[in-house]
């Protein structure tokens, strides 16, 4: 075979192909971890609700029958059934949005762990990485840090991620088209244990809410089959007239639906006057409201016992970045000055600054990381050593 394969002329030989967004071989994993797209999604064509290799000309009775039945919606409960968020890091996440009364979104990483058999996630930390907030949503940006890598070592998972917003009221809003399909990106790339945790005001009260959804499973798959996008906001006319006829507290700047490529149909079980079960078809649409694609999950709060998160963001926007200085005073404060070098040190955002500033993530961290999780100060007493060098003790 490989004198075949060398004696073939260049055009005949198999070739591997490349995503054009992560760069990996396409058959290597379903999904693209850049985008969360099926990695064969462009080279496929949809058949109502189901995606037909390009090759394909005819469709089996039972295969055409899976395509009408993929593009009802049903509304399906949540899988994750509890979450527990540490609340040190959810109180400082939103508080920088707060100080600018929200008008400046962010975006966060959920890291922590999930179990099965409770189907339980717990938020151990929140990264926020390089973006670019706006009245009204976020942009993220490349960013050049391994948080992914660190929060490996610390034996922690993506589990989600959590976005402020301005105030609305949770009545009416579950989620915005564009949090829904955020929320189907991480389930997609993820795993379906995935969240999205959702932070700010009520339009009314003022009381600032945490509140935790998850995509249905069908979300997910016309996500990944490149079906779904944000629906346009509206004109600034349009949206003007909306706020002159509903007041100054008005939601008309959230946009609670969604696009489909293929018209989908709402699909509602009920029950007729005999008291047998029937599904109810709606009229079909392009537009979908997200509530037919979401599910609310409970949340709890609870203190991580295996990393704590109160250190100077590095990425925050008017802010400057954390200096030796700023771990000198945070080692010194009154409430950590007498606790051995390994809890001082066994913060995220700490271990986050450090390992961009003086210690290699391959060569330096798993000791470190490996020491604070042991509480081995044997093993740690070398890097003790260098940060008594900058003059942090």
């Amino acid at each position: 075979r490989a004198q075949q394969y060398r004696q073939a002329p260049a055009e005949a030989r198999p070739k591997v192909v490349l995503c054009n967004d992560c760069g990996e071989d396409i058959y290597s994993s379903k999904v693209c971890m850049k985008t969360g797209f099926s990695h064969c999604h462009n080279q496929t064509h949809l058949v109502a609700g189901l995606l037909v290799d390009s090759s394909k000309r005819h469709l089996a009775g039972h295969e055409l029958m899976q395509a009408i039945d993929a593009v009802r919606v049903r509304w399906q409960p949540s899988r994750t059934q509890l979450v527990k968020a540490d609340s040190s890091s959810l109180n400082i996440f939103q508080s920088f949005v707060y100080s600018l009364d929200w008008k400046m979104q962010r975006y966060g990483i959920l890291y922590g762990t999930y179990d099965e058999s409770t189907q339980c996630v717990s938020v151990h930390c929140i990264y926020e990485p390089e973006q670019r907030g706006k009245e009204f949503g976020v942009t993220l940006l490349e960013d050049p840090r391994e948080a992914p890598a660190l929060a490996k070592l610390l034996g922690l998972r993506r589990v989600g991620s959590v976005c402020t917003h301005s105030p609305r009221d949770e009545q009416n809003v579950t989620l915005t088209g564009e949090e829904l399909l955020l929320c189907a990106k991480d389930q997609s790339r993820f795993g379906d244990h995935c969240v999205l945790i959702t932070m700010g005001p009520n339009v009314e009260t003022g009381h600032i809410n945490a509140q935790c959804w998850q995509a249905s499973q069908q979300c997910v798959k016309f996500f990944q089959m490149g079906m779904l996008k944000p629906s346009a906001a509206p004109s600034p006319q349009s949206a003007a007239d909306t706020a002159a006829g509903a007041g100054p507290k008005s939601d008309h700047h959230v946009i609670t639906t969604i696009e489909s490529k293929v018209a989908l149909e709402i699909a509602q079980d009920d029950v007729d006057a005999k008291g047998h079960k029937r599904c109810v078809i709606k009229a079909s649409s392009t537009t979908v409201d997200t509530r037919w694609m979401t599910s609310y999950i409970a949340v709890e709060a609870f203190q991580s016992t295996i990393i704590s998160s109160t250190f100077i963001r590095i990425s925050r926007p008017l802010s400057a970045p954390p200096t030796m200085e700023n771990l000198k005073i945070y080692f010194q404060d009154a409430r950590r000055n007498r606790l051995p070098f390994a809890e001082k040190i066994a913060d995220f955002h700490v271990l986050i600054f450090l390992m961009e500033s003086t210690f290699d993530i391959r060569s330096d961290m798993p000791t470190l990381v490996d020491g604070i999780l042991r509480k081995d100060r044997e093993q740690l007493r070398g890097y003790e050593e260098i940060l008594k060098g900058y003059g942090v003790r």
